[in-house]
């Protein structure tokens, strides 16, 4: 399997596919929606990442009896009519206070104007991470989070999760928890530490 964020086929040689991490839209987030504890949507949404799986084709092949049998090379091609999202991040505008943010930070409580601007102008918020059961446990909720970090354009990334110790994705994923349930990521400190 390949994924675009450049990780080893050897974790997932298990699948009968290849998955692809990429940009995405609301519509993909919708398709995954009603996984995710939280009900109803994120209040913004400033960009969504996605995970595409496609079928190589029926195991069966390897009898000779594929669709899609492997090329010269040895090679699988996936079935582009087989695809679909099987996991999605959003990533949404930050809520205008948060006493995690503003002690990680260092900013005030102050909600004026310039603060509402730096916020908007420097930070975002993962508001979402929903893998499909089916491919729960294979780390793609790193790569998927790992993958919006690399993307986003500004230089903080933060995320609330009640669950970060249980299912911590955020840590594997290079963030850093600064305080229960709160992770953040800053893009100056990653590229220093490097």
């Amino acid at each position: 399997m390949r994924m675009a964020t450049g990780i080893g086929a050897r974790r997932w040689d298990f699948l009968n596919g290849d998955i692809q991490l990429e940009r995405g839209s609301k519509e993909d987030y919708r398709k995954l929606s009603h996984l995710h504890y939280a009900r109803g949507d994120p209040a913004t949404c400033a960009g969504v990442w996605r995970a595409v799986y496609s079928d190589f084709g029926s195991r069966i092949s390897d009898f000779g009896l594929n669709s899609n049998p492997p090329t010269a090379s040895g090679a699988r091609i996936p079935n582009p009519k087989s695809q679909r999202v099987v996991a999605v991040a959003m990533l949404s505008y930050p809520v205008p206070s948060s006493r995690a943010r503003e002690g990680a930070l260092g900013l005030c409580a102050n909600r004026d104007r310039e603060t509402l601007r730096w916020l908007n102008a420097n930070l975002r918020t993962i508001s979402r991470v929903i893998v499909h059961p089916q491919f729960r446990a294979l780390g793609l909720a790193s790569e998927l989070v790992r993958r919006v970090l690399d993307d986003c354009p500004v230089r903080y990334v933060e995320a609330f999760a009640v669950m970060g110790k249980v299912v911590p994705f955020f840590t594997r994923a290079g963030m850093k928890e600064v305080s229960e349930g709160y992770f953040l990521w800053d893009r100056e400190e990653k590229s220093n530490d490097e």
